[in-house]
């Protein structure tokens, strides 16, 4: 065994630790060898706030050694994996064929601390791939657009080599309440800290169900876009009292803005854990508004993203009057068919004051009288970035918006 091999080892034996990497950094520093600088860099930026001002001399630093070495430091993955991502300073995210990893799961342990496969083409060899081994050192694993089923959640619920997962990703599955219950119930997942069931035949009923959940303590991220809930199942995640961790919730391109008649928080402890709520593309609109506004459930939000609905003014009106947003520091509403006075409602809102981010972007018909009083320094104090209207604005107060507000928001499609 080379020197090399044996530091390697070490590094495999202990994952979620920065030391073993870091005294192998300083035995590559001594051959000048670069690929100490990047391990250094990569355990110093995954440490870093994403708003630390460190981070994007460090982000430089990167990208310029993976530019110059990616092909020789990923030799030894040719015909193995691909879409292979560095952490910490070695491949721990890789892309993989089923049968392939079914073949050569040990060459791939042995090249690298490995920690989160995707794995691809899986078809009928989930019930090999649910029994192996080489599963139980994963904190990572996802299935995505497999297209299996029901089956998939149940296979893996029942596999005895996940309950080191932390992250599970199964989005396009056509995945139903029935899978959401098996997942639900399931022990193996007790160290779940992010849920991704994106993109599959989920309604309020599997979104009950997660909520109710008593395995998923440490659950902090869960993914539900492009499902078929409503608000029940909104109202559920949002209240649950046994899901204690979790701060982040995504049900974009749902059916939250569905009419109902206005149901009442139900009595007991109020849950205020949620940090970030997205509900885009959800058909809200100035009447069904009031299923976040009125939930005291969403008074701790920091980051909301409503965009994408039909707020118009008297939506926008409505939330910017309301107290949940007092916590607010991101706000996205792009594409909303907001106007001036919807407008002059967020820049007047008493209870925005810590808002630093708003997203108005698609919004034509705000032009620059609505725009002024988002100019207006008395209001929105600590408002720093701003997504412009869109078409709606002159030339000179896109010029006055840039001056004060820096360069546009880019948002995902997600």
């Amino acid at each position: 065994m080379t020197d090399a091999d044996a530091f390697l080892e070490r590094i495999i034996a202990h994952p979620d630790e920065d030391w073993p990497r870091l005294v192998y950094a300083d035995w590559l520093d001594e051959s000048g060898d670069p690929r100490g600088l990047f391990i250094r860099v990569q355990c110093a930026l995954a440490h870093l706030a994403p708003d630390d001002p460190r981070r994007f001399e460090l982000a430089q630093r990167e990208e310029t050694l993976l530019d110059a070495h990616y092909p020789a430091w990923t030799e030894p993955f040719r015909g193995l994996a691909s879409g292979l991502e560095f952490r910490r300073g070695f491949v721990e995210v890789v892309n993989i064929e089923a049968r392939v990893f079914l073949l050569r799961a040990a060459d791939l342990v042995r090249l690298t601390a490995i920690r989160h496969v995707r794995l691809l083409d899986v078809g009928s060899s989930l019930n090999a791939i649910a029994t192996s081994p080489h599963l139980s050192g994963l904190s990572g694993l996802t299935l995505f657009a497999q297209h299996l089923g029901d089956t998939v959640a149940q296979t893996l619920a029942e596999s005895p080599f996940l309950s080191r997962l932390t992250t599970l990703e199964l989005g396009r599955n056509r995945i139903t309440d029935v899978g959401v219950k098996a997942i639900a119930e399931s022990e193996c997942f007790g160290q779940l800290a992010s849920l991704d069931l994106g993109d599959n035949h989920v309604t309020d009923l599997g979104a009950q169900t997660l909520a109710a959940c008593v395995t998923m303590e440490t659950l902090r991220r869960l993914d539900l876009r492009r499902n078929e809930i409503g608000p029940d199942g909104l109202d559920a995640l949002s209240a649950t009292e046994r899901l204690v961790a979790l701060t982040h919730l995504n049900l974009g391109h749902n059916r939250v803005g569905v009419t109902r008649a206005y149901v009442p928080a139900r009595s007991g402890p109020v849950v205020t854990r949620l940090r970030t709520l997205d509900v885009r593309a959800n058909a809200i609109n100035a009447t069904t508004i009031n299923t976040l506004t009125s939930s005291p459930h969403l008074t701790g939000l920091h980051s909301l993203d409503i965009g994408h609905n039909e707020l118009a003014n008297a939506g926008t009106i409505a939330l910017a009057e309301s107290q949940s947003v007092e916590t607010l520091r991101l706000l996205y509403l792009n594409d909303n068919h907001i106007a001036d006075d919807g407008a002059r409602a967020l820049a007047h809102s008493p209870h925005l004051n810590y808002l630093t981010t708003l997203e108005l972007g698609h919004n034509p018909m705000i032009n620059d009288t609505g725009a002024r009083w988002l100019l207006d320094p008395r209001n929105l104090r600590s408002l720093r970035r701003l997504g412009p209207p869109g078409l709606g604005l002159s030339h000179h107060m896109r010029r006055a918006l840039l001056a004060r507000y820096g360069m546009p928001l880019r948002r995902t499609n997600g």
